[in-house]
Formats: C-alpha cells, structure tokens, sequence
C-alpha cells in the first residue's frame, strides 16, 4: 500500500509539475524560458545542470568522508578492545565483518554512500532526459533529491549504527519521490519526442 501511494504521489508530482510548469510558469517567469546563446536550450535547462553539479559534487565529497569515517571507527574498535582490526576494518573490505557497534557504524555510513552510488547513473540521466522537455520541474526535483538525501546521509551514518535511522529526518523520503518523479517525466520526455502525443 505504502509503495502504491509512493508511486501515485510521483506521478502526481510529474504531472502537475510539468502542466504549472507549460501553463503557469512562462508567464510567471519568462525569463526561465528564453533560450540561450550558448546552448538553444532554455535557461530552465542551466538549472537542471546546476542540480546535477551539485548533486554529484556532494556526493564525491561525502565519499571522502566515509573513507574518513573507516579510520574513526578503527581507532574506536582498536580502544574497545576489539580483535582483528587492522584486518576487518582496512581495505580492499568494503564492509566490516563482526556485528560491534563500531563496525555497523562504519557499515552504515558505507552502505549510506554505496546506496547513492548505485542510483546516481539512473538519477543523472533522468534529469537530463526529462529536462528536454520540462526543465523547470526537472530542475526541482534534482535541487529536492540533493537536499533528501543529504537528510536522509544524517539519518543514516550515525554514531549508534542503526540503520533503522535512515528515514527518521522529517525530509528523508523525499528522494524517493523526486527519483520517481524523475523517471516519470523522462517517460513523459519520450512520448513528446515522438510527436504522437504531447504533453502540455
């Protein structure tokens, strides 16, 4: 149920985002819609570009930060007492084995950036599909997607190492909704660039 109601608000975000956004905006905001001389592109179109910037320039930073976090959680374990550590906690392991407290800390914060990782591919490409046609909602739901997971990363990588707390920031599922909604105005994108059917 929670799924179907995740996939409604989606397609509801798509749909009404891009509908404001032909119907609404060029009135409200004209400028966003004048194209460029650089590009031919709308400059709607520079702001879907500016959310992938800063998307994955977070992400590369909070990458560097995990790495620092494997240190953190070594020394910590190495205090504790622990045994192996030097083993369980140094690369090439991408996780650490063993269930303490300091090793689900550290996973926690891998599995936090490993996560990201997995989607960024399909979240960079449905914002620059779908911006073909709706740039201003695209640019939204990029902006909206960064600042979720970065709700979400806080949840996520604590100190306690539950994984239970990835979703416990007010903002935390937003991504999922912004990822979704993505892909839905990528799919509305394509049937536009058929020219059977348009969209707004």
């Amino acid at each position: 149920m929670a799924y179907n109601m995740l996939f409604l608000q989606s397609i509801g975000f798509a749909v009404g985002g891009s509908y404001v956004e032909k119907k609404y905006l060029p009135g409200l905001i004209p400028a966003l819609f004048e194209k460029s001389s650089v590009t031919g592109m709308p400059h709607a179109f520079s702001l879907c570009i500016g959310s992938l910037v800063l998307y994955n320039s977070w992400l590369f930073i909070y990458g560097m930060s995990v790495g620092g976090k494997r240190s953190k959680f070594k020394e910590r374990a190495r205090k504790d007492g622990e045994k192996d550590v030097d083993t369980r906690y140094s690369p090439p392991n991408l996780y650490v084995q063993g269930g303490t407290k300091h090793a689900n800390a550290f996973n926690c914060a891998q599995r936090s950036h490993q996560q990201q990782l997995e989607m960024c591919g399909a979240f960079n490409i449905f914002v620059l599909a779908s911006s073909l046609a709706f740039p201003a909602t695209s640019a939204v739901a990029g902006f909206l997607y960064t600042f979720s997971r970065r709700v979400w990363v806080k949840g996520y990588a604590n100190d306690d190492g539950d994984a239970s707390k990835r979703y416990s920031g007010t903002f935390s599922r937003l991504f999922w909704k912004s990822f979704l909604g993505l892909m839905f105005l990528s799919f509305m994108t394509c049937v536009n660039l058929t020219g059977m059917f348009t969209f707004w």
